[in-house]
Parts: structure tokens; C-alpha cells; sequence
């Protein structure tokens, strides 16, 4: 378990810093106009799977868990 103790606190403080700056990021893209009403952003509108944290989270635990995968197969 040891050879995995830094990878796996690399890739959860890669999966924070996303988090972060997502939450970040979040008060710039719904804006509200004059009458209370939110406005989303042209660039989330157009692409909404784009600024997706939780797909992008996906994404690096599934690499990490692949990368982990492919180590033991390779290795026994």
C-alpha cells in the first residue's frame, strides 16, 4: 500500500483544486440581470459539459483507477 500513498494524495489534492476552482469559477458564470432573474453565461450555454467539474473529476479518477489497474496486470 505504500507505493500508492503519494499517487493517491496527488490525485486527491488534483480532485480538491478542481473542486475549488469550480467554486471559484461558479459566481462568474450565473449572473443576475436587473430584474432577478439568472443569466447563464454564452460560454456555459454553448458548452455545458465543457466547465463540468463533476465529468472532469470522472475523468481523472478513472485514469488514476486505470493507471492502478494496469500496474498490477502488468506486474503479476
Amino acid at each position: 500500500m505504500d507505493v500508492w500513498l503519494w499517487p493517491t494524495i496527488a490525485v486527491s489534492l488534483l480532485i480538491i483544486a478542481i473542486g475549488l476552482a469550480s467554486f471559484r469559477r461558479m459566481d462568474r458564470t450565473v449572473a443576475q440581470t436587473e430584474n432577478g432573474e439568472d443569466q447563464i453565461a454564452d460560454e456555459v450555454r454553448d458548452h455545458p459539459y465543457a466547465l463540468n467539474p463533476i465529468l472532469i473529476v470522472i475523468a481523472v479518477a478513472t485514469i488514476f483507477i486505470g493507471a492502478v489497474i494496469f500496474y498490477y496486470a502488468v506486474t503479476y
